[in-house]
């Protein structure tokens, strides 16, 4: 199982491998309780190993608490496949795409 690292600021997620960023997702922070997630993007190289999904793992488990917007397109077809956690879908679904 590879270990993956992870940078956490006020308006991005980073996920790394072997120092390596290999994917992002940007966020906009309306409050310390209320989340937007914007734009989700994974290396080129990257694509179709599961990344996507093992980082929306760990950005749902980390948000738990908090008041989740997915606005992105993958965010939010995860988060409707994960009920478990709970998040607030905007109303005219997502308005971004994986890139």
């Amino acid at each position: 199982m590879e270990k993956y690292e992870y940078n956490f600021t006020v308006d991005k997620i980073e996920m790394l491998l072997d120092g390596k960023k290999i994917a992002k997702l940007t966020l906009v922070r309306k409050s310390n309780d209320e989340i937007d997630l914007i734009k989700l993007f994974v290396d080129p190289e990257m694509r179709g190993k599961g990344i996507a999904g093992i980082f929306m793992e760990k950005v749902a488990t980390y948000f738990k608490n908090k008041t989740i917007t997915p606005i992105c397109s993958y965010a939010y077809s995860w988060y409707k496949k994960h009920p478990e956690y709970s998040v607030k879908f905007p109303e005219d679904g997502p308005v971004c795409s994986l890139k």
